[in-house]
């Protein structure tokens, strides 16, 4: 009787024993399967914030691109056939500047087109007048080298026939179109004024420069 009680002692302490590892084990496992919750959710956290953090530049960039200068492209896709050379054209002013040889003129309609999207990207450059550093001939000499962009982005072997042009007081640009006439643009506000031969006053062609490929 003494022997099968100590049998049974032994076999439920080995049990008992048993059941301590399978605890321990258990225990051990939920400690890791803990952490690794833990992990996750930091994980998923810090995933989050990086989620929320490009999804903010993403914002800033579209905001950055929406703002930026960008140079439409000219549906020009053939050479225009109307080449000049500035010096070859008799001018309201003696005073004329060229630094290529020969300029493309373009029909005014197509002008029409053209200006007021190279405008806009001016306007959006400037911003506003300023004094010395934002004032008109800062405005005309832009103008013409967004203007200069947009051919080079055509793949054209030549710039347009777009001037920037000097008075006494006041510093603007003109166009030459296919019909061999040139018209003061204003570029602070978009405006066609009229003919250069034309021009009185503050839009009296003192100077007359066509740039080449950049300012």
């Amino acid at each position: 009787m003494a022997l099968l009680k100590a049998l049974f002692c032994n076999k439920l302490y080995r049990e008992a024993k048993a059941l301590e590892r399978k605890n321990k084990f258990l225990t051990s496992q939920l400690e890791t399967q803990k952490k690794l919750t833990e992990m996750n959710k930091k994980n998923y956290e810090m995933l989050s914030k990086q989620a929320l953090m490009y999804r903010i530049r993403i914002e800033h960039i579209q905001q950055a691109l929406d703002e930026a200068i960008q140079i439409p492209i000219l549906s020009i896709h053939t050479e225009p056939e109307w080449l000049f050379d500035p010096y070859n054209l008799i001018w309201p002013c003696g005073d004329v500047l060229c630094a290529d040889e020969e300029y493309y003129a373009l029909p005014y309609d197509t002008w029409m087109k053209i200006l007021p999207l190279i405008q806009a990207e001016t306007a959006k450059a400037r911003v506003k007048w300023v004094k010395e550093v934002g004032d008109c001939d800062n405005w005309a000499t832009t103008m013409y080298d967004f203007m200069s962009i947009l051919f080079l982005k055509a793949g054209l072997k030549r710039q347009g026939g777009f001037m920037v042009i000097w008075s006494n007081t006041h510093a603007f640009n003109a166009f030459m179109d296919t019909g061999g006439k040139s018209y003061i643009y204003e570029p602070q506000n978009g405006n066609v004024v009229g003919r250069l031969d034309d021009g009185s006053g503050s839009y009296m062609p003192r100077k007359i420069w066509f740039p080449g490929t950049g300012l």
